[in-house]
């Protein structure tokens, strides 16, 4: 119930292009009780952050969206940071990342793996907000 407050609320895009994936993030997001904005693509994910009027708090983005050349992503999550409170959560199908996302850890919060499992994304965010504050 204590994790359940602090993320009660937050507001949350998810950038996943595999709708299965999305549903079940979805539903565990729902859970915690954060409001959600899913988009499928990066750069639907880039708009979305640099038009909308709204602030948030997360942003889980699914390592597979990302394209082939990961500096442009990573100079435009580094820019967001500086710009905003957001942290940054990656979502990855394998625990070993190979070197192009290594350059991306420099530039998140966190990583999440998949199967996502509700208490592990719990803690995982619990984690990140609480260094964060």
């Amino acid at each position: 119930e204590n994790r359940q407050c602090l993320l009660k609320g937050m507001k949350t895009i998810l950038a996943d292009s595999d709708g299965f994936n999305q549903s079940i993030t979805r539903k565990l997001l729902d859970n915690l009780g954060c409001h959600l904005t899913i988009v499928s693509s990066w750069r639907q994910c880039l708009e979305t952050l640099q038009s909308s009027r709204n602030y948030y708090h997360l942003l889980l983005i699914d390592l597979g969206i990302v394209e082939e050349d990961g500096s442009e992503v990573i100079a435009c999550i580094s820019k967001i940071r500086l710009e905003s409170w957001l942290r940054i959560v990656a979502l990855t199908s394998s625990s070993d990342w190979d070197t192009r996302n290594r350059s991306l850890q420099r530039v998140i919060h966190g990583v999440i793996c998949k199967p996502i499992i509700l208490q592990e994304m719990e803690d995982e965010l619990q984690m990140i907000f609480h260094q964060t504050r």
